[in-house]
């Protein structure tokens, strides 16, 4: 750009009482830009980092068509005190001849302090729409970014349809006064529903989007103590569940899930609504030895055993006054075939039957129980280790009918019909 004269001395005092002087000049093509001649840093350059106001203009001068008479234009300003920039458009109202004379009007910013200083009126294009003008403000707001670059006064870019906020950070005392704003009746919303097709499409937008863990914790926070109503809450569920069913979670959410409730503990109110959601459901053989996998090899300490067998104990028990029938009984028997036992095994399981502890003190086998286990036995022949385990076992002082009585003819009779 080709400046017509110096600065006079005339224009430094304007300059000083911060008082607008302008002077014509024709940056690209013969279209006229006007820039006030009175600024103590060339104000093309300016405080600004990458590419210069000229640079901005002559590029959108190339895309949007201007008209050197035309009424309406676009705009920047700049603080005296702050150094900001502000771009924007305007029409040119009636009693005003030219925009170079519409010297009174200095933008509408937000910015307190920019509002209120004094500003040069930089003026970049004319056009003759309305709609180019606008065109071309988005235009230079898209290039330097202006609802996040910290060198303007700027508060959102302009878009064909209004101003975007897009990705500009709010300060949280202006979050806490549009939260306040917008509260109960005077939110747009209240009282009202989202139709099922604004629904989908809301879905659909967030389909595939990865939340921060910083958001994440927000959200947590947000919904942390808020409490639905039973019909609500059952309505929620019941989506959630429709929403989640035939997904496969990946082996890395499963592993956070199991994080994230490792210390925790579920309450009696949460366990029994599990327990009644999971009630009725048969397991797929496949889920069944995934569950078989993931418990083999642990080992549970002696105070969770006590416990589950505190909570198996009488009528808690699944199978309380109910029968194996005979098809799942010979499943158990085939599952425990040729399974050895560990001496520890063995020696809890004695510990377990030892004297008043016997599940049969004080009973009597009925025929068919003796007749079933005299066929389960026939056959088998003891190992010497074998025999002298029951030796000893069953010698004067440690054996099982010491001090007790029983019917011995109606065993002696039991026995020759096993044996007839």
């Amino acid at each position: 750009m080709i400046l017509h004269r110096p600065f006079k001395l005339r224009a430094a005092l304007r300059c000083a009482r911060n008082e607008p002087c302008y002077r014509k000049v024709a940056p690209c093509g013969g279209r006229q830009v006007s820039i006030p001649l009175c600024s103590s840093v060339s104000p093309w350059k300016g405080p600004l980092s990458g590419p210069t106001l000229i640079d901005a203009v002559a590029a959108c001068c190339t895309q949007i068509e201007t008209g050197p008479l035309g009424r309406h234009y676009t705009y920047a300003l700049r603080g005296s005190l702050t150094g900001l920039w502000y771009i924007g458009s305007r029409t040119c109202p009636d009693v005003v001849s030219s925009p170079e004379a519409d010297i009174h009007y200095m933008g509408s910013p937000r910015n307190m302090h920019f509002k209120q200083e004094r500003k040069a009126k930089l003026i970049l294009t004319r056009h003759k729409t309305r709609g180019d003008a606008l065109a071309a403000e988005c235009f230079l707001h898209d290039f330097y970014n202006v609802g996040k670059n910290p060198e303007f006064a700027n508060r959102a870019k302009q878009t064909s349809v209004g101003f975007s906020t897009q990705g500009i950070k709010l300060r949280d005392s202006t979050k806490q006064k549009i939260s306040e704003a917008k509260r109960g009746e005077r939110n747009p919303m209240f009282g009202k529903h989202h139709s099922e097709v604004t629904r989908q499409k809301m879905s659909e937008a967030g389909r595939g989007k990865v939340l921060s863990e910083e958001t994440k914790q927000k959200i947590r926070e947000a919904r942390r103590g808020k409490v639905l109503s039973e019909e609500t809450n059952e309505e929620t569920k019941q989506k959630i569940r429709e929403a989640r069913r035939g997904k496969v979670l990946s082996e890395e959410t499963k592993q956070k899930l199991n994080q994230a409730m490792f210390g925790k503990h579920h309450s009696e109110k949460t366990r029994q609504k599990m327990s009644e959601a999971r009630r009725g459901k048969v397991l797929s053989e496949e889920t069944k030895q995934k569950i078989r996998e993931a418990q083999r090899g642990k080992v549970l300490s002696e105070e969770t055993r006590q416990k589950i067998s505190e909570a198996m104990r009488g009528e808690r028990n699944p199978m309380f006054g109910k029968h194996h029938s005979e098809e799942t009984k010979q499943k158990i028997s085939v599952g425990i075939r040729g399974k050895p036992r560990s001496e520890e095994t063995k020696q809890k399981l004695s510990e377990a039957t030892r004297e008043d502890r016997h599940p049969v003190l004080g009973r009597h086998r009925v025929d068919n129980t003796m007749q079933k286990m005299s066929e389960a036995r026939r056959g088998k022949v003891l190992s010497e280790e074998t025999k002298q385990k029951l030796s000893e076992t069953t010698r004067e002082d440690l054996h099982p009918l010491l001090g007790r009585h029983r019917a011995i003819e109606e065993s002696r009779e039991v026995w020759r019909r096993s044996r007839s």
